[in-house]
């Protein structure tokens, strides 16, 4: 759905430091509103599809319902529970990025739609391995827009998640000798890094090397290997930032390029967070929070004009709040398909066929409703 030159995420690890970095890598001048949430245990939750969202539908008979086992900390546009991404406290990481050519299911089976922003947070709610994500989608069909999903776990066992042709292909151990993603199929990534040095080809790296958008050229996923390949032998969140650093494509789309970068130190249970608005680093710890059922969850403005510690400014998370954050992410998405829908149309693509049919303003009524029940 997107042009080349959008999301990326890599992990690095070595010497029992393990570092996941991720950008936020958009065409738009605005920077994409969004929020970090601290999501608790046993809050109460039921699946929706993108249909559901998108024409105001209620849940229909069959939804999944679950509680959740995991607290969590998530990245989201969207409020609470319809995530771009995040990592709980079983150690288990997921994140999204759009997928170049790529299609989900089409729902035609027996299996239970959701929309997969939900089904990441499914994900974290309920999941403590890469394998018990793998087994999910033979159970759950997810639908919305092309997407493809990095996991990984406690254990560093990690898997890319593509869609093609409305089917998943898994990519995992000795098939993703990489833990790096963007925005093209893994195996199509990996032909693009044979020719160079230390990746079976004599050509060099050029980290000045930006790429193209037309016809798309992608050097994102060549250099982050390259940097994490000759990475120190303790590396340290500077270098998984510099990392980040060098996968921005604004230059190809100014005034776009990354709207938030993170970094999860999972060796110390700490999150490093730098946006365009706000670019002073800032972080807070896991321990600063009690995961515990019962507990009110909270968030706070991932682009808070603050360095440092910033634990202390988390909120909980009332209906309003969270209305207030969907709004705003709700605003960018309207504008955002507004400019790609018939990008979508012409591709054919579910999605703008749905979205034709509904609106942002009923899809951010049935996501506050939905938040507000695991707010009960």
């Amino acid at each position: 759905m997107f042009n080349p030159g959008s999301c990326s995420t890599f992990i690095l690890n070595k010497e029992g430091r393990l570092l996941i970095g991720h950008n936020l890598d958009e065409r738009t001048a605005e920077a994409q509103p969004g929020s970090i949430f601290i999501n608790k245990r046993g809050e109460p939750k039921s699946s929706v599809s993108f249909t559901q969202v998108f024409t105001g539908q209620s849940n229909s008979e069959g939804a999944l319902q679950w509680a959740s086992s995991f607290g969590s900390v998530t990245f989201s546009s969207l409020g609470k529970n319809f995530i771009d991404g995040g990592y709980n406290e079983a150690g288990l990481y997921i994140q999204e990025m759009s997928l170049e050519g790529g299609a989900l299911p089409d729902g035609t089976d027996d299996r239970p739609r959701m929309f997969m922003t939900l089904w990441m947070q499914y994900v974290l709610d309920n999941f403590s391995s890469v394998d018990e994500v793998i087994k999910s989608l033979s159970e759950i069909s997810i639908d919305g827009w092309p997407w493809h999903f990095f996991v990984c776990d406690s254990q560093a066992g990690h898997c890319c998640i593509d869609f093609v042709d409305g089917n998943a292909k898994f990519y995992a151990g000795a098939a993703m000798p990489y833990a790096v993603m963007t925005n093209y199929e893994y195996e199509q990534e990996l032909d693009g890094l044979k020719p160079y040095q230390g990746f079976g080809g004599d050509e060099v790296v050029d980290l000045n090397d930006m790429g193209d958008l037309d016809p798309p050229r992608n050097t994102r996923f060549i250099h982050a290997c390259h940097l994490i390949e000759n990475s120190s032998k303790s590396p340290d969140v500077d270098e998984a930032f510099n990392i980040l650093y060098s996968m921005d494509r604004g230059t190809l789309r100014p005034p776009g390029g990354r709207h938030w970068s993170y970094v999860i130190d999972v060796s110390i249970g700490r999150v490093y967070v730098e946006t365009r608005p706000t670019p002073a680093r800032r972080y807070f710890d896991f321990d600063d929070f009690d995961f515990a059922d019962g507990k009110p969850s909270q968030l706070v403005d991932i682009h808070l004009n603050c360095g440092g510690d910033i634990g202390s400014f988390f909120e909980d998370v009332t209906p309003g709040s969270n209305r207030a954050a969907l709004d705003r992410g709700i605003v960018w998405w309207t504008a955002l398909f507004e400019s790609v829908i018939d990008e979508m149309e012409a591709r054919g693509e579910e999605v703008a066929e749905i979205y034709k049919k509904g609106s942002w303003a009923l899809a951010a009524n049935s996501m506050a409703e939905h938040a507000e029940l695991a707010m009960k």
